[in-house]
C-alpha cells in the first residue's frame, strides 16, 4: 500500500470487517479482503473530518461495501446526507438490486436509500394516459420522416404502454418488452421539461420523477451516476442566469426538475477516472438543425394537442410560426453547412469508441455510432459569424417565443395547465446558441471549437448533409471548473477506482481533475490476489507494429494461435472496430471449424454476448471499448485476455488536438503529460478484466511490440500489475492448467 496518510482506526468500521463481524456471521464462507477495512476506514475519516480523498482500490478488495457502509454509518450518526455517483446506471443497478439491500438489511445498518437517474428514464403517468385515450402521437415525429416509421410500430407501442400501465412500472430499464430501449417509444413517454406542469398537473401525486426525487430528499444515501450529476453541478453553476420574470414558485419548481439531486456536502464517486471526460461533454454546448427542429417540434406538438379541433385559426398560427422558424433554420445551416460538411467528408472516421447508445450491438452498432469531427479553423469561425441568416432566425424564434406566450394565456382562460416558463427557456436557449455562435471568437480562448458531422453508409444519398453539421463548444479546462464548482463548494469529495493512479501516483488525475496544488489524502491499495501465481504476462513476438501495414494480417495469425493454446475462452481487446472486424473476417471461419465458437460486438446487444461468453467456456469474444472496463466474468470463461494494441487516444480528435496544442504553447510535452498517462489507465483498465477472483487463473497477450521495444512502452509496461512473464505462446496451456515452468516476472 501507498498512502500519505495515516488510516486511524474506528472500531465502528472494524467490526463490519473482521472475523467476528456482523457479516462474517451472516455471510457463508466470508474471508478477510486485503485492504477493504482501511479503505472504509479512511471513507469514513474523510466524511468525519470533511476533506477530499483519492483511493485507487484494485479489483477484489469490495469497493463497494468500502464506501457503502461507512457513508451509511456517518448519514446516520450526523444526520446528513451522503451521495454517491457512478459512471454508468448499470453500477447504479448493482447498488440498488444487491448491495445496498443487502447492506442496509441483512447487516443491520438500516439506513434509507434512492437510486435516482435523469428524467427521461422516467415513464410521465400523464403521457402514458394520453396515449391509452388517444393513441401514438405521430404528430411529434414529423421531423425526419420519422412519423412512417412509427406508424409500423403503433401495435407494439400500445402494446408496451398497456404492460407499463398494468404492471405499475416506474422506469423504462423495468420494461421487459420487445421495444426496451427505442430511443423513439422512450421519447414519447418520459419526463421532460416542456410538457411538465410539475404540481399544476393532474397526476402529481402518482409522478414518477417527483415521487423520486422526493424519496431521494428524505434518504440517507443517494445513488446518481456522473452524468446526472455533473448536469446537474452545471445548473447550479448557471443558476444566476434564470429569467428574472419567473415567478419564485416557478423558478423553484424548474430547479427541481432540472437539478433532482438534493442539497449535500459529502460525495462518493466510484469510477472516478471518467469525472474530467464527462465534465467536458456536460458543459458543452451545441447549435444543430435536428437539436433546434426537435425542440420546436415537441413544443408546437404541446401547444396544437391542448386546443381543440375547433382551434383551428390559433392551431393554423402556431403551424405558420413553426414553418417560419424552420424555414429561417435551414437558411441559417444552408450558409455554413456546406464548406463544413465537404471538409468533414474528407475526414477518417474515428471507429475506436462508438456512442454509448449504440455501443454494444444491433444495425445502429455499425453505422449512427460514428462521425466525422474537426476543430474550426480561423476561416470557418469568420464565416459562422457573418452569416446573414443569424439575426432573421433570432427573430423567427422571438416571434414564435411571443406566439408561445399568447397560447399560454389563451389555455389559462380555459383552466388548461401549461409550464410557459419551460417553453420560454427552451425558446430563450435557442436564441442564445445563434447569439453565442454569431460572436463566438471572444468565447474561443476558454473553448475548444469544433463541428461533428454523423457518418452516412455507403448508397445513403448526401443530399441535405449540411443540415446535419453540429457546432460544438467545449471547456478547455476542465480542472478550474471541477475546482470551482465541486471541490470548494464540497466538504468531502472521495474519488476512487480501480485505476486512478499512473506510476503510483497521482499526479495526472489531480492536474486533470483540478486538485492539484491542494492537501488530499491519497491511498494505492495493493491487489489482494498473488498475481504472481494467478497471472502470466507475454508480448507476443510480432514482426510487424501497428504503424505497419501488414500488422491486421500478422495479428491475426497470432490471435489464432492463441486461442488455440487457450482452448478458446479468450477475450480479444480492439481499439478500432475496422481492425476488429477485418480480423474476424480472417479467422472466425476457420476457428469455428476446429470447434471454437467466435462472437463480435455488434453482432447481439452487449449483455446478450457477455452472458453468452460468460456461460460457454469454450468461446471468444471479440470487443471494443465498452468491454474494456465495467464488464466481470470470472472464473474459466476468460482464461486469456488478448489486447491487440496499445489504446492511445486518438490524436485527431478535436478535443485531444486542442487539449495537445494548449500544452505545447505553453511548453509542456503533450505525449508524456497526456497521452502516456491516459494510456496508462486505459489499460490498466482492459487489463483488471483477467483476475477477478482468487480462484481465477489467466494469461495477458500483448500483440503490441512497441510494450516492450520503446522507452514510452517501458515506461507504460511498468504501470502494470507484476504478473508472472512468459517467453513463448506455447506456454499458456502449460500455465492455465497450473504447470508453468516459465521463470521470472516482468
Amino acid at each position: 500500500m501507498i498512502s500519505n496518510i495515516k488510516i486511524p482506526h474506528y472500531p465502528e468500521i472494524s467490526s463490519y470487517f473482521d472475523e467476528n463481524s456482523v457479516i462474517a456471521a451472516n455471510l457463508a464462507g466470508y474471508e478477510l479482503r486485503s485492504g477493504q477495512a482501511e479503505m472504509a476506514s479512511l471513507t469514513y475519516h474523510s466524511l468525519l473530518k470533511g476533506f477530499h480523498s483519492l483511493i485507487e482500490a484494485p479489483c477484489g478488495i469490495g469497493k463497494s461495501y468500502a464506501y457503502i457502509i461507512p457513508a451509511a454509518l456517518y448519514a446516520k450518526k450526523a444526520g446528513r446526507k451522503v451521495v454517491i455517483s457512478t459512471n454508468t446506471k448499470t453500477l447504479q443497478d448493482q447498488l440498488k438490486n444487491y448491495d445496498l439491500p443487502v447492506i442496509s438489511k441483512r447487516y443491520g445498518l438500516d439506513f434509507s436509500y434512492k437510486v435516482l437517474k435523469g428524467k427521461n428514464n422516467y415513464i410521465c403517468v400523464k403521457k402514458l394516459f394520453d396515449i391509452k385515450t388517444n393513441g401514438i402521437p405521430l404528430d411529434l415525429f414529423t421531423d425526419f420522416g420519422m412519423a412512417e416509421k412509427i406508424k409500423l410500430r403503433t401495435e407494439s407501442y400500445l402494446d408496451a404502454a398497456a404492460v407499463i400501465d398494468r404492471e405499475g412500472i416506474c422506469e423504462f430499464d423495468e420494461l421487459a418488452h420487445e421495444v426496451s430501449g427505442d430511443y423513439q417509444f422512450q421519447r414519447m413517454l418520459c419526463c421532460n421539461s416542456v410538457e411538465c406542469v410539475n404540481a399544476r398537473c393532474s397526476y402529481f401525486k402518482e409522478c414518477n420523477y417527483f415521487n423520486a426525487i422526493g424519496a431521494a430528499q428524505k434518504s440517507n444515501i443517494v445513488v446518481v451516476n456522473h452524468s446526472l450529476y455533473l448536469a446537474c453541478l452545471m445548473v447550479e453553476a448557471g443558476q444566476a442566469g434564470l429569467q428574472d420574470d419567473e415567478g419564485e414558485d416557478e423558478t423553484a419548481a424548474r430547479q427541481k426538475f432540472q437539478n433532482p439531486v438534493p442539497e449535500h456536502s459529502k460525495v462518493i464517486f466510484d469510477e472516478a477516472h471518467h469525472i474530467a471526460d464527462i465534465t467536458q461533454s456536460s458543459f458543452s454546448v451545441s447549435l444543430s438543425y435536428g437539436k433546434i427542429f426537435s425542440n420546436l417540434n415537441a413544443i408546437t406538438h404541446l401547444l396544437r394537442k391542448n386546443f381543440s379541433k375547433k382551434s383551428k385559426k390559433i392551431t393554423d398560427r402556431i403551424n405558420e410560426h413553426k414553418l417560419l422558424v424552420e424555414e429561417r433554420l435551414k437558411m441559417y445551416f444552408n450558409f455554413i453547412g456546406p464548406l463544413l460538411a465537404d471538409e468533414l467528408s474528407s475526414k477518417s472516421l474515428d471507429d475506436s469508441q462508438p456512442a454509448a447508445s449504440a455501443n454494444g450491438g444491433g444495425a445502429d452498432f455499425l453505422s449512427a455510432s460514428l462521425s466525422r469531427q474537426m476543430l474550426l479553423k480561423p476561416q470557418h469561425i469568420k464565416q459562422i459569424m457573418s452569416n446573414p441568416n443569424a439575426e432573421s432566425l433570432r427573430e423567427a424564434i422571438s416571434k414564435m417565443a411571443d406566439m408561445s406566450a399568447e397560447a399560454g394565456e389563451m389555455l389559462a382562460e380555459k383552466n388548461t395547465a401549461l409550464n410557459g416558463a419551460a417553453i420560454n427557456s427552451i425558446l430563450n436557449e435557442m436564441n442564445s446558441l445563434v447569439e453565442f455562435w454569431s460572436d463566438i471568437k471572444k468565447y474561443g480562448d476558454d473553448n475548444i471549437l469544433w463541428c461533428s458531422l454523423p457518418w452516412q453508409p455507403p448508397g445513403r444519398s448526401q443530399q441535405g448533409a449540411h443540415l446535419n453539421v453540429e457546432l460544438i463548444a467545449s471547456p478547455l479546462n476542465v480542472a478550474s471548473i471541477l475546482k470551482q464548482n465541486l471541490f470548494e463548494q464540497k466538504e468531502s469529495v472521495i474519488l476512487t477506482s480501480a485505476t486512478l493512479a499512473t506510476e503510483n501516483n497521482f499526479k495526472y488525475i489531480k492536474s486533470e481533475i483540478g486538485l492539484d496544488g491542494r492537501e488530499t489524502a491519497e491511498v494505492i491499495f495493493d491487489s489482494p490476489y498473488d498475481l504472481q501465481r494467478q497471472a502470466a504476462f507475454i508480448i507476443a513476438p510480432l514482426a510487424a507494429t501497428p504503424k505497419d501495414r501488414n500488422f491486421n494480417d500478422e495479428a491475426s495469425r497470432w490471435i489464432q494461435d492463441i486461442i488455440h493454446e487457450s482452448n478458446g475462452r479468450t477475450l480479444v481487446l480492439f481499439t478500432s472496430k475496422f481492425m476488429m472486424e477485418y480480423v474476424y473476417s480472417q479467422i472466425a471461419t476457420g476457428l469455428s471449424l476446429n470447434g471454437y465458437k467466435i462472437y463480435m460486438q455488434g453482432q447481439k446487444p452487449r449483455i446478450e454476448l457477455l452472458n453468452i461468453f460468460k456461460k460457454d467456456t469454450g468461446s471468444c469474444l471479440f470487443a471494443l471499448d465498452s468491454f474494456w472496463e465495467g464488464i466481470d466474468v470470472k472464473g474459466e470463461s476468460l482464461s486469456t485476455l488478448i489486447i491487440t494494441r496499445l489504446p492511445f487516444k486518438v490524436p485527431s480528435h478535436p478535443l485531444n488536438e486542442a487539449r495537445d496544442n494548449y500544452l505545447l504553447k505553453n511548453n509542456r510535452n503533450p505525449f508524456y503529460e497526456s497521452s502516456i498517462p491516459w494510456t496508462i489507465l486505459k489499460l490498466k483498465q482492459g487489463v483488471g478484466r483477467l483476475i477477478r477472483h482468487k480462484t481465477d487463473r489467466g494469461v495477458l497477450a500483448v500483440l503490441d511490440t512497441r510494450l516492450r521495444d520503446t522507452s514510452y512502452g517501458r515506461k507504460i509496461a511498468g504501470a502494470l500489475p507484476q504478473y508472472h512473464y512468459l517467453n513463448d505462446i506455447k506456454q499458456i496451456k502449460k500455465f492455465l492448467a497450473g504447470r508453468a515452468d516459465a521463470s521470472g516476472s516482468r
